[in-house]
């Protein structure tokens, strides 16, 4: 199943918040399905005389062949609460008559920090499960005097994870805990601001690595890439940019403590050049470039610092200038960018390597000679000397001012023994566009590699697409042919890698436009206040993200990503589950996954329309864009949830429908909330607006302004335009001179 059901999986994820929640009505009846979608609970609940649910009565019914079978009584559940001194919540227990697998009897148990400080929590959730005569920890988590939550564990026999939040709601650490070895295992914890973050990696309870990014939050591109520690190399990258967005300078540092490092997270190698790979002309050979990066990943790392806490000094190690003879910005579509690697018209492009004292600094040049109207005619590329070691390029430019051959030749002597190295570019044009290359490398004495290259372009979607396929030597080929699709839309960079029909690899990197955000219906929380109910995050307005879907699991650090030419790309601060694009349509956004794939349709903050996948889509062509409409994605087999709210925000139904692969709609059930009509929102009303409650989340339906105070007069909030409750309680909440009484459950 691609995706599940907000119904049954509340997610606690990278990129999530959340907060405790009701819905300030009393619910009288909801339900909730089985996770394949063919078995579903009715809950019935009662109230005593202080409106306190004191039991829930469960009913339960089967689907087969798409047929609905009749109900029959299956668990009932009885509520009993205990309040401290100050009439506060203490301990709730629900009770099951039969201990059916699904319905365990568990007590949750509060406590109060009434001395909390600023940033720390004023109230823990314990869980407690039986099982086998035993309460077993099974859930925690702790809220703010905001509401929000400020901490999720999940436990079991075995280990826990924990999720630590901010008072905004951003996840700023994940632990997990081996019960076994009793020892803290893994630890990520974030800190800093919306493009400025560092992120500490623990291993065994201790600090291990860390790393720090920080990106233009105007254009999307990376400022500074830093990472140090026990099992990483340590190293400083910085880029700028100038004011046209091009990049003008390039620079690497290392530890000045480690003269000896490696630096093999650089994506396109080319030859025996390990160093210059944003060089223009560089960006080709991806062979060459794979097979040099496995070697410098399997060699043994050095400039690795003592401590991942403390930053190590820096050094400058290599450096790579542009100068640009106009302001002439060249788009992905052009194939001076995407196959020469410039991204204006160069003048001049410069790269430095420093040296030590055993040996010089390193210096590569490359002169872009014009004409008066800006025409290439000539490219001129020097280099240092070097102990035998001897390197030259030979550029061909035509009359119409393309390159359409480059020769690189490396000779290395050793004792009465030398190598020659050549690797051979050869261009084809058609007008302005470079449409095929084809690339020959190897030692003259040893076995040839070539590589073709077939470029298509899409102006009109500024999209460029390099398909190649490597021969060798004897004539045989690699396996299959392999695609690499570079595609920008502003400040939105997507790039892909299909080396086969069943692997697919996706890079993205975007400026969010707008804060998206709801929480999810679920109607089976407990409405006194002891559940966090969490909200999923889509879109932080400003908030640059970068995620992959080829290193499963990996939500931080380097990651490879062919397809691009620059190097700036390759750093993730989202796991690729948490990233949604968002598109609009009419007064609704459609939120699709990082394969394209409607999942969420919001209004608002609310959810109204949820697309559940059953098939296993990994071999399903991803989609190439949203749908002009709020639907789910084509060929796929899902199930569309579609959720119904009364005019104040109250959910009061559900309908779901099967859709086929063929787009045939198949309605399978349509459910209604029942409420006890006197508890219910709409008796809320101020003369001028109308309130919203949504959990514990007070706003106003014209966004409208207003002020809370407790019972006593001690004001909560001044002047919000929503406001999020932290307990229980009656509250008096003032608009425009008016005050009305609220009661939140």
């Amino acid at each position: 199943m691609k995706h599940f059901s907000t119904l049954l999986l509340a997610m606690f994820a990278i990129g999530a918040s959340a907060q405790s929640g009701g819905t300030g009505a009393l619910l009288d009846e909801t339900y909730q399905f089985t996770d394949g979608g063919d078995g579903l609970f009715r809950y019935v609940f009662a109230y005593d005389s202080n409106k306190q649910r004191s039991s829930e009565t469960i009913y339960y019914k089967e689907r087969n062949a798409g047929v609905w079978g009749s109900e029959s009584l299956y668990e009932v559940g009885n509520y009993s609460y205990q309040f401290d001194s100050k009439g506060r919540l203490k301990v709730k227990e629900v009770k099951y008559s039969l201990g059916k697998p699904e319905f365990q009897t568990y007590r949750i148990m509060v406590d109060y920090n009434d001395t909390a400080a600023a940033g720390e929590a004023v109230s823990t959730f314990k869980r407690y499960t039986l099982a086998d005569n035993n309460y077993q920890l099974e859930e925690q988590w702790s809220l703010y005097a905001n509401g929000q939550l400020a901490s999720h564990s999940l436990f079991n026999s075995y280990d826990a994870v924990s999720h630590r939040y901010d008072e905004n709601g951003t996840i700023n650490a994940i632990l997990y805990y081996d019960f076994s070895g009793d020892r803290l295992v893994t630890k990520i914890t974030k800190s800093g601001t919306l493009n400025d973050s560092t992120i500490v990696h623990y291993e065994d309870g201790m600090p291990s690595w860390t790393e720090r990014y920080r990106y233009d939050g105007k254009t999307g591109r990376p400022l500074e890439y830093t990472t140090w520690g026990k099992t990483v190399d340590a190293f400083h990258n910085v880029w700028k940019y100038d004011a046209q967005g091009r990049i003008v300078l390039d620079e690497h540092y290392v530890d000045s403590a480690d003269d000896e490092v490696d630096f093999p997270t650089v994506a396109a190698f080319s030859g025996k050049r390990s160093k210059a790979a944003r060089l223009p002309f560089m960006s080709t050979g991806w062979s060459e470039a794979d097979a040099n990066a496995r070697k410098a990943d399997a060699a043994p790392r050095r400039n690795r610092t003592e401590s991942a806490l403390t930053e190590p000094e820096w050094k400058l190690d290599e450096r790579i200038t542009y100068k640009y003879y106009n302001d002439e910005v060249y788009p992905v579509s052009n194939s001076w960018r995407s196959v020469m690697n410039m991204e204006g018209p160069l003048s001049e492009c410069a790269f430095l390597e420093k040296g030590d004292e055993t040996e010089p600094d390193y210096e590569e040049r490359i002169v872009f000679t014009r004409d008066a109207s800006g025409k290439l005619t000539a490219v001129n590329h020097t280099y240092s000397k070097e102990t035998d070691s001897e390197n030259s390029s030979v550029y061909v430019v035509d009359a119409a001012g393309h390159v359409t051959r480059r020769t690189y030749t490396n000779k290395e002597t050793s004792g009465d023994r030398t190598e020659t190295y050549v690797e051979d570019n050869q261009y084809v044009w058609d007008s302005d566009r470079c449409v095929s290359m084809v690339e020959t490398n190897g030692y003259t004495t040893g076995q040839q590699t070539k590589t073709s290259h077939v470029y298509t372009y899409d102006t009109a979607a500024n999209k460029f697409t390099d398909e190649l396929r490597i021969t060798h030597e004897n004539g045989t080929d690699e396996p299959s042919t392999v695609t690499y699709t570079v595609q920008q839309n502003g400040t939105s960079v997507e790039a892909t890698n299909k080396e086969s029909a069943y692997y697919n690899s996706r890079y993205i990197r975007e400026v969010q436009q707008e804060d998206v955000s709801f929480i999810a219906p679920n109607m089976l929380k407990d409405f006194d206040g002891a559940y966090p109910e969490p909200r999923t995050v889509i879109s932080v307005k400003g908030r640059v993200v970068t995620t992959a879907t080829g290193p499963r699991g990996k939500y931080y650090g380097y990651v490879e990503v062919p397809a691009l030419n620059d190097a700036d790309n390759q750093y993730l601060t989202l796991a690729p589950g948490q990233y949604f694009s968002v598109k609009r349509v009419g007064n609704q956004l459609v939120c699709s996954d990082i394969d394209g794939f409607p999942v969420y349709v919001v209004e608002g903050n609310f959810l109204k329309k949820e697309y559940i996948y059953l098939d296993n889509t990994s071999s399903v062509t991803p989609q190439t864009s949203v749908a002009p409409v709020a639907k789910a994605a084509d060929g796929v087999e899902c199930t569309e949830v579609e959720y119904i709210y009364s005019q104040y925000g109250l959910l009061v139904g559900q309908i779901l429908t099967d859709i086929s692969a063929d787009g045939k709609r198949t309605e399978n059930i349509s459910i209604e909330y029942k409420y006890d009509e006197a508890t219910g929102i709409g008796t809320y009303e101020a003369t001028t607006a109308k309130m919203q409650l949504s959990g514990r989340s007070l706003g106003l339906t014209d966004g409208t302004t207003f002020s809370v105070y407790t019972l006593d007069g001690a004001q909560l909030a001044a002047n919000v335009a929503d406001y999020t409750f932290a307990s229980s309680g009656i509250y008096i909440v003032k608009v425009g001179g008016k005050s009305v009484k609220l009661t939140v459950k």
